[in-house]
């Protein structure tokens, strides 16, 4: 997820390097080999990963396209010089200019930025364009500019929540961030087979997925935890088990099955696994949700930086991915059903880098899981609308608490203006810069172990 974190308009030295001059006769066309490049990678992951796998990548793009649209329109409307606005970093492969203003793509898609000029006193620009510069606006023109991408990034997530809540549906009309609400939600959501374990009870009696499962005998199921419970204490015994296919109820007769408890003691086997049925909520009740659904998340991503940037979670981390891991999994697994694991599941996201947001999303999307895709893209632009907004460079909250201290010193000397002097910023910034390209790298090789099994 790090890598999708843009430098915060850089300029051609740290701490907000990544960009380049553009070279003779470099501006206002493309790069046929690069252009190939780029197409040849399209397709590989088109072939590898299919349709899902390619909207995937177009929602990332889209979503940091949308970040630096935000640093853009906001720095043009204070009156500030725009230089650059490029998607990716390194050689160009495209690129035209309208005005000032130079667009175009890069070969490494590891974000955006758009280049201001005069963002800091290392910055050089054309003294015609002194009142032009981030520096010489207001403090509340800076502001809007440094907090603009992690705004675009809470307006996304906001508009994908409500449309899942409103118009898609997510399981059980809910987003639940905690182990707790999804054991709530797994008791009384509504629920239908997601699939039947081979020589199974289930199987036996041609229950298929897709079925809902309605009573046992004269009992009424509501939640897949009420369905377990009642099966683990049926072992061997012949019900009338009363389900919906295809609209139609039917009685179907079964003998439960057996098998042996974690205790040593006998316990019925059914061997279905549920899938909680999507809902959408009531129009009157979307903001709420929303809301909800928006705070949950915050918190879940304060709490998560707060461990993965603490020592204990980068080195957990850096040993998770640099150490063999024979002994067990990386990642904690949940979950459980009459004979099956359960694909009841949150919409929590889990901790990953690009290569695996980008796996999950685009598994989400083949599975028809739309709602549930909704619900992790609006938590993945959560994640960075707020990491980006930690107060340190090169993120964008380092320009938000340098524009902060300037304020709160000018006023302390009457008004007359004061600006940070960036080269006393280089060190923390360099470890800043190290701390993200370990994430990165970290989090590419536990997403690729994991994909390849190893």
């Amino acid at each position: 997820m790090t890598n999708l974190i843009d430098p915060a308009r850089p300029a051609p030295e740290p701490p907000t390097a990544a960009t380049e001059a553009a070279g003779p006769g470099e501006e206002g066309r493309g790069h046929p080999g690069r252009l190939a490049g780029l197409a040849a990678l399209l397709v590989f992951a088109g072939v590898m990963g299919g349709w899902s796998l390619l909207v995937m990548i177009l929602a990332l793009v889209v979503m940091i396209f949308l970040h630096e649209l935000g640093h853009f329109l906001t720095a043009k409307s204070a009156g500030m010089g725009v230089t650059e606005f490029f998607i990716g970093f390194g050689p160009r492969i495209w690129s035209f200019r309208r005005g000032e203003t130079e667009y175009g793509l890069k070969v490494i898609p590891a974000g955006a930025y758009v280049k201001i000029i005069g963002m800091h006193n290392l910055d050089e620009f054309d003294p015609a364009d002194a009142d032009r510069t981030y520096m010489s606006k207001p403090f509340w023109r800076r502001l809007s500019v440094a907090v603009a991408g992690s705004t675009m990034h809470f307006i996304i997530a906001a508009v994908c929540f409500t449309v899942a809540f409103a118009f898609v549906g997510l399981p059980g009309g809910r987003f639940v961030t905690t182990e707790s609400e999804l054991d709530d939600l797994q008791a009384n959501a509504v629920w239908s087979v997601d699939r039947v374990s081979d020589d199974s009870a289930a199987a036996a009696a041609g229950i298929l997925a897709g079925d809902r499962i309605l009573a046992i005998d004269d009992t009424e199921i509501d939640g897949f935890d009420q369905f377990r419970e009642l099966v683990i204490a049926l072992p061997g015994e012949e019900v009338d088990v009363l389900i919906e296919r295809d609209g139609v109820e039917q009685v179907v007769p079964v003998e439960i099955g057996t098998a042996e408890g974690d205790d040593g003691e006998e316990r019925g086997f059914f061997g279905v696994g549920p899938r909680l049925e999507n809902a959408t909520v009531p129009i009157s009740e979307v903001p709420g949700r929303t809301v909800t659904a928006f705070g949950a998340m915050v918190g879940q991503t304060f709490s998560g930086l707060a461990h993965i940037l603490s020592p204990s979670g980068l080195a957990s981390i850096g040993e998770a991915a640099f150490t063999s891991n024979d002994g067990g999994d990386t990642a904690p697994e949940g979950g459980s059903s009459s004979g099956s694991s359960s694909s009841g599941g949150g919409n929590e996201p889990q901790a990953a880098g690009l290569v695996g947001i980008s796996a999950v999303g685009s598994g989400l999307l083949g599975a028809g899981e739309f709602g549930n895709f909704l619900a992790l893209f609006a938590a993945i632009n959560i994640f960075i609308g707020v990491f980006n907004l930690v107060p340190l460079l090169p993120l964008d909250g380092g320009h938000v608490a340098i524009a902060c201290y300037e304020k709160v010193r000018s006023m302390l000397q009457g008004g007359r203006a004061y600006h940070v002097d960036v080269v006393k910023l280089l060190p923390v910034t360099y470890a800043v810069v190290m701390v993200l390209a370990f994430l990165g790298i970290s989090l590419l090789v536990l997403d690729t172990r994991t994909l390849v099994g190893g």
